[in-house]
């Protein structure tokens, strides 16, 4: 196993600096500019959400475009990295697949985001507002995959990560709305970098310091003996010739 799988197993999360180029940061980011533009620049946090258009919506999280490659297939040639794919099917496995493309923007009015995991993917947020998450699981089964196109520093707002390994319990060690977590990592990056967050790691982010958007794009990525989800990006099936990094990981899905 190499170095940097074995970190997402015994710490639930690995950072990978810097794998997008300014150009396509620059790419990335206009892109969820115009979608912002395109729906009529609207507020960035809700602590209800609100879903003013299919396919989006305001929330906790920022603004989200759900199913990104629906809003955009264009965005498909730039989405992923080999090398972050490559430790996504270290840990998960050849035949991992994406489940999931979001892009969201958020700026300062979102305040401390509470910590959090991604158990179910795709259905993270039913699994967790349900309480139906398992106490513990033999091996992972999904990783979410962040790329942070403006970094994170003390002035964008750090993620906060609790280190743990993939089989420990499931069940947050402190209250969620509690900013300070003892153990926690404060992670900062440089823009372009890319997080990879086991589906059972609690993480949070602390907010803006300064004025001005922070825009991320996510996709979930399941092995091929994950649960199925309730949920699907159905814009994943529609996709005309997508790259061939993306066209292995969406084959993979569509043989399970």
């Amino acid at each position: 196993m190499t170095p940097a799988a074995r970190q997402v197993f015994e710490r639930g999360y690995l950072v990978l600096e810097g794998l997008y180029d300014e150009a396509e940061r620059a790419s990335l980011r206009r892109t969820l500019d115009e979608l912002t533009e395109a729906v009529g620049e609207p507020k960035m946090w809700s602590k209800q959400p609100e879903r003013p258009f299919d396919g989006m919506e305001i929330s906790t999280t920022g603004l989200v475009f759900y199913e990104l490659l629906g809003w955009r297939p264009d965005v498909a040639p730039t989405l992923l990295k080999p090398e972050a794919v490559s430790v996504v099917r270290e840990v998960l496995g050849d035949d991992a697949h994406v489940e999931l493309v979001g892009g969201v923007v958020t700026d300062e009015t979102r305040p401390f985001y509470e910590w959090h995991n991604h158990i179910g993917g795709i259905d993270d947020e039913a699994i967790r507002h349900g309480g139906g998450a398992p106490a513990r699981f033999p091996s992972p089964q999904r990783i979410t995959h962040i790329v942070y196109l403006d970094g994170l520093s003390e002035d964008t707002g750090p993620l906060l990560v609790y280190p743990r390994a993939a089989t420990d319990p499931t069940a947050p060690p402190h209250p969620i709305a509690q900013e300070r977590w003892e153990g926690a990592v404060r992670v900062t990056c440089p823009p372009g970098s890319v997080v990879l967050l086991e589906q059972c790691t609690w993480h949070a982010a602390a907010p803006r310091a300064t004025p001005g958007r922070r825009h991320f794009v996510g996709c979930h990525f399941a092995s091929a003996d994950a649960p199925p989800t309730d949920l699907v990006d159905a814009s994943l099936a529609r996709l005309e010739d997508p790259p061939p990094l993306l066209r292995g990981l969406l084959r993979a899905r569509s043989a399970r």
